[in-house]
């Protein structure tokens, strides 16, 4: 049985059991704590006051390392058995059943409303996006489909990992005022957005802010 741990957290060093098969691309510990020194330390996150989305969740690595740092509402989707199953098995084994909610689904069948009302109150809402052999087009729609359904949240923010440099060309801190025309993912941007990119080995993770997350940006410059 392929297994990972939790980097973060109250949960930290715990043991994630893994989908089996090779229809998912687990993150690397490392990716991961990279991942949430970014959300923590340059957007400001505070995790009591978000719902968290995982999207094409593999083992659920991405909601419950959200939780296990203070998230009260993770909705786990994914369109594979194996994985919803083994994202039940982790929820249950570290406790954390009443705050997940776990979807055995395609992402882009999910209806607006049911999309909203998962969301609850909360005031922020994040959303980690990792298809597998990334398919770019179902990213990329779901990003403007989602947009439109939290047009009224103040603080929305989406983390998209990807193996395709493509999706963005800027080497450093990614502004909309840029010229990036060519950069597909920053098309989707206006000048209420903000970015930022980190990249280890070949994988990109790409981080989009919206509305209030920009007063919370803590330059890195």
């Amino acid at each position: 049985m392929k297994k990972g741990r939790i980097t973060g957290g109250y949960l930290r060093s715990r043991i994630l059991e893994l989908p089996r098969g090779n229809f998912t691309r687990p993150s690397s510990d490392f990716i991961k704590e990279s991942i949430f020194n970014v959300l923590l330390n340059r957007f400001d996150i505070n995790f009591d006051k978000t719902t968290v989305f995982d999207l094409f969740a593999g083992s659920g690595a991405f909601g419950i390392e959200s939780i296990s740092r203070g998230c009260k509402n993770a909705i786990f989707i994914d369109n594979q058995i194996d994985s919803v199953e083994c994202i039940k098995r982790n929820v249950r084994t570290l406790g954390i059943n009443e705050i997940s909610t776990i979807l055995l689904q395609d992402v882009e069948m999910l209806s607006e409303c049911r999309i909203a009302s998962l969301a609850g109150s909360y005031e922020i809402v994040l959303l980690f996006m990792d298809p597998p052999y990334c398919k770019k087009e179902l990213l990329l729609s779901q990003i403007k489909r989602i947009r439109n359904i939290f047009h009224y949240i103040k603080r929305l923010l989406f983390v998209i990992e990807t193996n395709d440099s493509s999706l963005c060309e800027s080497e450093d801190y990614i502004d909309p005022s840029l010229n990036l025309s060519e950069s597909e993912l920053t098309q989707q941007l206006d000048s209420e957005w903000k970015a930022h990119r980190i990249k280890h080995g070949n994988t990109y993770v790409f981080f989009f802010g919206m509305n209030g997350l920009d007063d919370h940006i803590k330059s890195s410059r």
